[in-house]
C-alpha cells in the first residue's frame, strides 16, 4: 500500500515555517541576558610537614608617581616597575602582563580556600588571612563584606589532621602589588600574587590567518 504523498504546494510553506523558528531560537539565544562569572578560587596549602617562612612585607607606593618637571605617571601598568638599581630582596616577583592568575580589577572578588595539612586532630586552628602589602587587598567571610586588610579564621581539622576554611572573599581595594598568604602556629601558607590594576588594558590576541 502506498503513502499518500505531501503535495509539492506545501514543501514551501513547511520550508518558511522551519526556516522562521529557527530564526526565532537563534534570536531569544542570542538576546537571552549573559550569566555573571562565578569568582574565580584560588587556594593556600600549609602542611606541618613542611613549613614554611613567611615572604617579608613590602613598601609598594600605591599612588602614582611624580617625575621630575612635575609630570604624573599613571597608576596603571602591566607589571610593577622596579627600582633603577634591580628589585628588592622582599620585594618578590613580580606578575608580568596582563596573567589571569595574578591579574585582579579593583573591586573585584575572588574566593579563597585555606588547606591544611598534617596538623593536630580534631583541632581548631587560628589563621591569618594577610598580605605583604597592606591596603591593597581586603578579606571578609561574606561577598558584602566590610573587607579589612588582614582577616582571622578557624579551621577545624579532622581526624588526619587535615581541614579546609571557609571561604575567604578577596577584593582588589588599591592598585598595585601584593603577596597573599596566610599565619598559621605552624608556618606559612603557600603564597598568592595579586596585581590589582583599575582596568584591564591587554593587548588584543592577534588574529592568525
Amino acid at each position: 500500500m502506498k503513502r499518500p504523498a505531501m503535495p509539492r504546494s506545501s514543501l514551501p510553506f513547511l520550508v518558511k515555517v522551519v526556516c522562521a523558528s529557527l530564526s526565532l531560537a537563534s534570536a531569544l539565544v542570542l538576546a537571552a541576558p549573559p550569566q555573571a562569572q562565578p569568582p574565580q578560587r584560588r587556594t593556600l596549602e600549609s602542611d606541618r610537614r613542611n613549613p614554611r617562612r613567611a615572604p617579608e612585607k613590602t613598601t609598594t607606593a600605591k599612588s602614582p608617581q611624580t617625575r621630575a618637571g612635575g609630570e604624573q605617571t599613571s597608576d596603571f601598568a602591566s607589571a610593577p616597575q622596579e627600582p633603577a638599581d634591580g628589585p628588592t630582596a622582599d620585594a618578590g616577583p613580580r606578575p608580568q602582563g596582563c596573567d589571569p592568575e595574578t591579574v585582579l580589577l579593583r573591586d573585584h572578588i575572588q574566593i579563597i580556600f585555606v588547606h591544611v595539612f598534617n596538623y593536630p586532630e580534631n583541632s581548631a586552628i587560628p589563621v591569618t588571612v594577610t598580605q605583604t602589602n597592606a591596603g591593597i587587598m581586603g578579606f571578609a567571610m561574606t561577598d558584602a563584606g566590610p573587607f579589612t586588610p588582614t582577616l582571622n579564621i578557624i579551621i577545624n581539622t579532622d581526624g588526619n589532621g587535615n581541614g579546609v576554611s571557609a571561604p575567604v572573599f578577596t577584593q582588589g581595594q588599591n592598585v598595585g602589588f601584593t603577596v597573599v598568604y596566610g599565619d598559621t602556629p605552624f608556618g606559612s601558607t603557600t603564597t598568592l600574587d595579586y596585581n590589582v590594576l583599575p582596568q584591564c588594558n591587554c593587548p588584543p590576541i592577534p588574529v592568525v590567518p
